[in-house]
């Protein structure tokens, strides 16, 4: 079968099959040759070489169906497919339709290739809404300074699906010196901002937020307390308690149902304090129909 046809025998149903893991290596025998037989650590996954420039092929051909099965072949693969990224960077630079490129912001997506992050970056102020904010979204995947810049830049995007998805991207890239932006993004209303705050938050900066309670609607605000709360490393008792007590002070229902639900959900072997408080309160508030 020559390239050509094994190219066109790829159809889009089966595009997802387009690419395959190399298996893993084979048993070898011990060092002494006595044929011992020892499992060798497996190699990691990689992309087929001949689908991969059967894809390739697909990405620059002047048929749309063909280009669409190669981006379906490169999505499927993940970060297997990490090869083909270059060539989806290529498509979108050079530019192609919208359901082209917004499959290939799709793709690189799914890849999620550091190096893709420049291009999408370009796309997150297309005048199409749909390319924006699909690579809004892409860029949560691909990662690195150029995402995180992206981020910073699209919390003033006049498009608040952009500003929701980079204020969530930052949170989730640790982008600690993006705080005093993402204050200012919450206070104009991209209540996103509020989880990347508690995600990022020091005691001190975390005060800051804690200040809004009672401002801000409160499911925005434990939006940011859920990951103070719930953090790797521990916020003090202190503070933890602190919390509990202002959201006490509240006095409301829904204060009330939020207290019990973190209190079901506080780890066995998390701070007894915190426990009793948070017991303490779910007790002195309601909680709703049980």
């Amino acid at each position: 079968m020559t390239g050509e046809r094994a190219m066109r025998s790829i159809p889009a149903a089966l595009a997802s099959l387009a690419l395959l893991i190399a298996s893993t290596s084979p048993a070898t025998a011990d060092a002494k040759g006595k044929g011992t037989i020892k499992p060798r650590a497996s190699a990691a996954p990689v992309l087929d070489v001949k689908l991969s420039q059967l894809v390739v092929a697909k990405l620059a051909s002047n048929e749309a169906t063909d280009v669409l099965e190669g981006l379906t072949a490169a999505a499927a693969g993940g970060q297997i497919a990490a090869p083909l990224a270059p060539a989806i960077e290529g498509l979108l630079t050079r530019g192609t339709t919208l359901p082209l490129a917004k499959a290939a912001i799709e793709a690189l997506g799914a890849i999620g290739a550091p190096s893709s992050s420049a291009v999408l970056r370009s796309y997150v102020r297309h005048r199409v809404p749909e390319l924006r904010r699909a690579a809004a979204r892409a860029l949560g995947s691909t990662r690195g300074p150029e995402a995180l810049a992206a981020f910073r830049d699209g919390l003033r995007s006049p498009d608040g699906q952009v500003r929701g998805f980079s204020a969530t991207g930052l949170g989730n890239l640790w982008a600690a010196d993006a705080l005093p932006d993402l204050f200012l993004a919450l206070d104009h209303n991209v209540t996103e901002a509020a989880s990347s705050i508690g995600l990022l938050c020091t005691v001190e900066t975390c005060e800051k937020f804690l200040a809004r309670l009672g401002t801000l609607p409160l499911d925005v605000m434990t939006s940011g307390i859920d990951p103070i709360f719930f953090r790797p490393r521990p916020f003090p008792d202190d503070k933890l308690v602190d919390v509990i007590g202002r959201l006490r002070e509240l006095g409301s229902l829904e204060a009330g149902k939020y207290l019990a639900d973190v209190l079901g959900r506080w780890p066995a072997g998390g701070s007894k304090r915190v426990k009793q408080a948070l017991e303490s309160a779910v007790a002195s508030l309601p909680v709703g129909a049980k």
